[in-house]
């Protein structure tokens, strides 16, 4: 055991990791140590609007975009070089189409999505719009994350964070604005940051004309049940925010909010873990043998039980302490931090297995794992919520990430089979 970890601290793998983690790391202590100051200025019903804005725009990205960056990273590894710049136009082409019948339909549905969610309705449309500049947003961090390239990938990431919750915190306080101020600082921060993801693809020389009818159905066919994927994934987790304000109100809705963001420092841990796995985990798996299986399986398990030890930790941290970060007003948030931290432990140990599904490019399981656990997130939060009040919410999140890690690890091992219960392979 002790000649595996000297092999993982050596790694290229635990470099990159390492570099990942730090600059999220600091790019999540900036809306972090932010947040108090909002805390004081915004009542948790205030709160509670920006928090719906968030779960909103969780909903709208991957049915807007298809996942088309996904796709493009996936086939970043696939589609040989010459034609990589035509593959990337053809995602970037789909995009612009999707985009505008999205706009369209949004902007028709706009008074039953406002009365459905209780979001304000003149500000309906700003949803497509964050999207639209997050996408590209996403689409640049990952051309850094496919070409190995981590440092470039956190300043991009941290300037990106500086940025846009500067522009929050200016409006929130200088200029005494409320939930308005957050979102249009977002949407402005990511607007700059929209400008500068068209010109680093341009420059790389990404653009092209070269528009390949075969290209834009293999974006679809593997972004489409990806995005749909995504989109049963909101109601594992965005859509429990909806539900709390329409059963708790918005107040209730905020307090879930902060609770969470402490419960979400397991999140980013193990999201900048995965980042640095996905790519090392394909190319062993390009040049597979015994060797490698037994490396992945001993890796996986080592992470998986420290990430479940460190969300302990962050619970207990939680609830002594998110009164004294935050403020009193939103005491009631510290009951969910413990359960929302595990169920971030078990999505980080559901990327482990369900990196291997994306592998193989049979995404329409995922969404079979997603359309499932989303279902059940819905059942479960109306009889938790209505049983329990607020932990109800955060049980539930729990519950189905527990869920949806075994039905990864069920359905990767029958795509791509692997010894997970070979002792010696753990062992050794």
């Amino acid at each position: 055991m002790k000649r595996v970890f000297g092999k993982i601290k050596k790694s290229t793998l635990a470099k990159d990791a390492g570099i990942y983690t730090f600059f999220k790391i600091f790019d999540k202590l900036i809306p972090f140590f932010l947040l108090p100051i909002i805390t004081r200025v915004l009542t948790p019903e205030e709160y509670g609007v920006f928090v719906l804005f968030q779960a909103l725009a969780g909903v709208a990205l991957p049915l807007m975009t298809f996942s088309i960056d996904s796709s493009i990273l996936i086939n970043y590894f696939k589609v040989k070089t010459a034609d990589f710049y035509s593959y990337f136009s053809s995602g970037y082409f789909l995009l612009l189409v999707s985009s505008f019948f999205f706009f369209c339909v949004i902007f028709l549905l706009k008074s039953p999505i406002s009365s459905l969610t209780a979001f304000p309705i003149e500000w309906i449309i700003s949803i497509a719009i964050f999207v639209f500049f997050q996408f590209h947003s996403n689409l640049a961090l990952n051309m850094f994350q496919v070409k190995k390239q981590p440092k470039y990938y956190g300043i991009y990431s941290l300037s990106q964070s500086i940025t846009k919750n500067g522009l929050m915190l200016l409006f929130v306080v200088f200029f005494d604005m409320k939930w308005d101020g957050m979102i249009l600082g977002y949407i402005i921060g990511y607007f700059l940051f929209f400008l500068i993801s068209i010109f680093l693809f341009n420059k790389t020389r990404l653009f092209t004309k070269s528009i390949n009818k075969e290209f834009i159905i293999d974006n679809i066919k593997v972004g489409f049940p990806l995005s749909l994927h995504l989109a049963s994934g909101w109601l594992s987790s965005s859509a429990t925010r909806i539900i709390v304000s329409s059963l708790l109100g918005t107040a209730a809705t905020g307090s879930f909010g902060i609770g969470a963001t402490i419960g979400m420092v397991v999140l980013f841990i193990q999201d900048s873990f995965n980042k640095a796995f996905i790519p090392f985990l394909f190319e062993k798996l390009n040049n597979f043998n015994i060797e490698i299986e037994k490396q992945l399986i001993r890796l996986t398990y080592i992470y998986n039980i420290s990430l479940l030890l460190f969300s302990l930790i962050i619970g207990v941290f939680g609830y002594f302490f998110l009164e004294t970060i935050f403020g009193v007003a939103y005491s009631e948030g510290k009951v969910v931090v413990l359960f929302i931290a595990l169920a971030h432990a078990f999505n980080g140990m559901y990327k482990m297995h369900v990196n291997y599904i994306f592998f193989v490019k049979k995404t329409h399981l995922i969404f079979i794992i997603s359309t499932t656990t989303g279902s059940l997130n819905i059942i479960l939060s109306y009889l938790f919520i209505n049983s329990w009040g607020l932990i109800g919410a955060a049980i539930s999140l729990c519950v189905i990430n527990i869920v949806g890690y075994l039905l990864a690890w069920y359905i990767g091992n029958r795509v791509y089979p692997m010894n997970w219960f070979r002792l010696r392979y753990i062992l050794q």
